[in-house]
């Protein structure tokens, strides 16, 4: 099935609706573990319930984040594909920024959940992204096939060594991360 996304800055952003209320636009990053929303002021709309709180390692200059777990949450993206009973990391503040920093009403990433799920295929031309069903998947000519490993819910391929000033090391592992736009 097919998602319409639309690309800011070289990330992929789609419409996540949750618990039926809701629905806010999302960066797929296939380097996040548990979908997060980033704007506590949407979950306390929902009146989610939070059982757990944690601390994280924060991103870039902030040393550690506080967010909320809330578990039991239906996640739903257009054309049907739902997730039941997930869990969604709620932030305590917006350390991210997505709105400002991106220049769009971004406010939430979604990751892991999707890509363990599906075999994503990612069409930048027509700003589509299909999922298909692992169990039907049947590669097309146009496709190839690239190993990869997943270690802790991130995504690893390992690539020849392009590097002459280092003959030591014959191969370089790069984690696959869409939610970056940077190399």
């Amino acid at each position: 099935m097919a998602i319409p996304f639309e690309e800011y800055n070289n990330l992929i952003v789609v419409p996540l609706t949750i618990n039926k209320s809701i629905t806010l636009d999302f960066i797929v990053d296939t380097g996040v573990q548990n979908a997060i929303i980033t704007e506590k002021l949407f979950a306390d709309l929902l009146s989610l319930q939070y059982p757990r709180k944690i601390t994280i390692a924060g991103p870039g200059l902030v040393d550690s984040v506080t967010a909320f777990i809330a578990n039991d949450i239906k996640l739903d993206l257009p054309g049907g594909v739902s997730a039941n009973r997930s869990s969604l990391l709620v932030l305590e503040t917006d350390y991210l920024q997505l709105k400002n920093n991106m220049g769009a009403e971004i406010y939430g990433i979604i990751g892991y959940e999707l890509f363990s799920r599906f075999i994503i295929e990612l069409n930048y031309d027509r700003k589509e992204m299909i999922l298909h069903n692992p169990r039907f998947f049947k590669k097309r000519r146009f496709m190839s096939q690239v190993p990869l490993a997943v270690e802790k819910t991130k995504p690893y391929i390992t690539s020849a060594n392009q590097n002459a000033g280092s003959p030591d090391v014959d191969s370089i592992k790069l984690m696959v991360d869409t939610g970056a736009s940077h190399a």
